[in-house]
């Protein structure tokens, strides 16, 4: 049976907060959802942490071009282009990268926000199939690499949107 998660971070940003958050659950063929609120509190770190990210990855994979594969499936390939010269390291990056996640975690196991994790974590049943929706009004809220929270990762079962 599906569940389905609506994470709603409403107006605010990194660097204020999201003054109020609300989880919608759709629990198997509940016609209304269970609601839970919360806040998320600043998390200014993602203010130069981000584009750092954005600008290693950029120059790291910029030389990379996907291209449809003919096939009757829907398949991509990479392409690399050998010659392309960069002077990013990927140790750089990949440390960048653990710094965003941990970043992310953090902010998402706030005690503000602890409610809504710990109510996801009970209500939804694991084995099955979670389908997890975030909105914001922030558009960079939106980018940041939410596959990484923990909650999504010791899900077995979640597509995320």
């Amino acid at each position: 049976m599906g569940q389905l998660v609506v994470l709603n971070l409403g107006q605010g940003d990194w660097s204020q907060g999201c003054a109020t958050v609300t989880a919608q659950l759709w629990l198997g063929d509940r016609v209304t959802p269970m609601q839970i609120t919360g806040s998320l509190p600043a998390a200014p770190e993602f203010g130069s942490l981000y584009p750092r990210w954005q600008q290693l990855y950029a120059a790291l994979y910029a030389h990379r071009h996907w291209r449809r594969l003919r096939t009757t499936a829907d398949e991509f390939e990479i392409e690399t282009d050998e010659t392309y010269v960069t002077d990013v390291s990927e140790s750089e990056f990949k440390q960048v990268c653990q710094e965003l996640q941990h970043a992310l975690n953090r902010w998402l196991n706030s005690d503000a926000f602890r409610n809504i994790d710990r109510h996801l974590r009970t209500r939804l049943v694991p084995t099955d199939e979670i389908r997890v929706i975030i909105t914001a009004e922030n558009h960079q809220l939106l980018r940041l690499p939410w596959h990484l929270w923990q909650f999504l990762q010791t899900t077995p079962k979640q597509s995320q949107r």
